[in-house]
């Protein structure tokens, strides 16, 4: 055997060895980042897609808006009193 051949030899083991350290390293993350996900309320889903026919989704829509708007009068009411306070105080700073 000459020294080119063991000169290959020896680099082939390295390489060996180095591609065998990258493979446990990216097992143990794959394995952390599992276990992590496995602790969340004991299950992981991962959705991909739903289909959900166009007009179901818009009346969807309109009715979460539509849910939605005793909420913003609600805030718009808020809004109009602090503001009412805030320009009674200001009036009375002069």
């Amino acid at each position: 055997m000459g020294v080119l051949d063991k000169i290959h030899d020896a680099a082939e083991e390295e390489r060996q060895r180095r591609n065998n350290e990258e493979e446990t390293y990216r097992r143990k993350s794959e394995e952390k980042q599992a276990d992590i996900l496995a602790r969340r309320n004991g299950q992981y889903v991962h959705v991909v897609d739903f289909n959900v026919p166009f007009w179901s989704m818009v009346k969807f829509m309109v009715k979460a808006s539509l849910a939605s708007l005793p909420a913003v009068i609600i805030l718009y009411c808020i809004y109009g009193l602090v503001t009412a306070f805030g320009t009674i105080f200001l009036a009375g700073i002069r």
